[in-house]
């Protein structure tokens, strides 16, 4: 007579295998997304931006880039200040303000006609917006997902702002064209406004880095932080690719307008649709091969995508903008995962403060100083500069043993592997 043996579920789990990954997608971080991407519309509005001060202002390449940059140099100028207030205040309050100077910004635009000081303090105003709410859902995201999922969860962080990055231009371009300018600039403020609402409903982890975080680290802040050689590589290597992304997203309008294109939004769908992607279905890539191959292997395919654009023809634009939106969908959340699972908890914000205020120096540096090429010799010339940039910063990335280290496989993938290997070898 057999005996009825009842096992619990623990002891079913061979030991030697990885403990299965916890639920990570919980109810706060879909807000987070929700607000990211509800400010992601009236931020991506203005990606339409160059195509404003050359249709309505007349303004040439120099000008364009001068504009289209100084939300970089604001970006790079707020970023110190505002890792402090998120370190002290809650996020969601930092996120909320942040929102309402997008919204304040938008609104400003209304009421722009001409070149001057004017366009250049709103432009202000939209870096500082940019600092507190990307710096504020890098940092939630790092403290409500495990670090295992950490790659993944960035990479659809990213993919929250993306979807806007295709759905605003598509919405404000024909917008334009139809009812003019004031109509896109006021559909931003309200975004903007509505997420400003929603980031108050954000509920925040019970974690007090400030507190926790070494007397030296609290009075230096970034500074001492960039005194390590991973966070002043990863820095350059962030600023280097911003530079090349910002030429491409400033010039790529003006360059295809001049080439005979009526309307420029068909980059901005194709990039977005193939970031998204990325990031959605691909999201485990990182983490399941290494996270300094992948970001390497995105970064050369960003120098070649850039090459590419240099010899560019009317009816690629889209093609470009998929490739381009490939690359950027794997190498952001990969380079980005490294450097945040290689810092100490309470560095982890300031980390996310490097990511923003060097991407964004470059945000500033590639469309300021190549706007001047562009206006001397040209848009093709402009492009193979970005490209060279962007190699650069991928010779860095592939010659740091610090990087190298930092974007090994994971503890989780490993262990899974030996697991593997285990189990092959048992049953030989």
């Amino acid at each position: 007579m057999s005996t009825l043996r009842i096992v619990r579920r623990e002891d079913r789990i061979d030991p030697r295998l990885p403990t299965p990954p916890e639920r990570w997608l919980t109810a706060d971080v879909v807000l987070v997304l929700v607000v990211a991407s509800t400010w992601g519309f009236a931020f991506s509005t203005f990606y339409l931006l160059p195509a404003f001060l050359m249709q309505e202002l007349a303004a040439g390449p120099a000008e364009i880039g001068f504009v289209v940059g100084t939300l970089g140099a604001a970006t790079v100028a707020f970023t110190v200040v505002a890792a402090g207030w998120i370190d002290r205040l809650p996020r969601r309050h930092a996120m909320s303000l942040g929102a309402l100077a997008m919204s304040i910004a938008a609104l400003g635009f209304t009421c722009v006609h001409a070149l001057g000081p004017a366009i250049e303090m709103l432009r202000v105003l939209q870096g500082i917006s940019y600092a507190l709410v990307v710096t504020s859902v890098g940092i939630l995201i790092t403290e409500l997902v495990p670090h295992e999922r950490l790659s993944q969860a960035l990479g659809l962080s990213g993919a929250s702002m993306l979807v806007m990055n295709a759905l605003a231009p598509a919405v404000a371009e024909p917008l334009a064209a139809a009812v003019g300018w004031q109509a896109v600039f006021l559909l931003a403020a309200f975004a903007a406004l509505g997420s400003a609402a929603l980031a108050t409903r954000i509920r925040e982890p019970a974690t007090p880095h400030a507190a926790v975080a070494p007397a030296a680290v609290r009075r230096g802040g970034l500074l001492v932080l960039l005194r390590g050689r991973l966070a002043r590589e990863y820095a350059i290597i962030l600023a280097l690719s911003g530079a090349a992304f910002g030429a491409v997203f400033t010039f790529q309008q003006p360059y295809a307008l001049a080439l005979g294109r009526e309307r420029v939004g068909g980059f901005f769908v194709a990039y977005a649709a193939a970031a998204i992607l990325v990031r959605v279905a691909f999201g485990h890539v990182p983490d399941r091969f290494g996270r300094h191959r992948v970001a390497l292997g995105a970064l050369l395919l960003y120098a070649g995508v850039i090459l590419g654009m240099a010899v560019m023809r009317p009816g690629m634009l889209e093609v470009f903008g998929a490739i381009f939106g490939l690359a950027h969908g794997v190498f952001y959340p990969a380079i980005n995962a490294l450097a945040v699972s290689a810092a100490a908890p309470h560095e982890r914000g300031r980390i996310v403060a490097i990511f923003t205020g060097s991407f964004s120096l470059g945000l500033w540096a590639g469309p300021t100083v190549l706007g001047v090429v562009a206006a001397r010799m040209g848009y093709p010339t402009t492009f193979v500069l970005a490209a060279v940039g962007t190699l650069g910063a991928a010779l860095l990335l592939y010659r740091s043993p610090e990087m190298r280290a930092a974007g090994a496989l994971s503890p989780r993938v490993l262990a899974g592997r030996r697991a593997g290997a285990r189990s092959r070898q048992d049953a030989r």
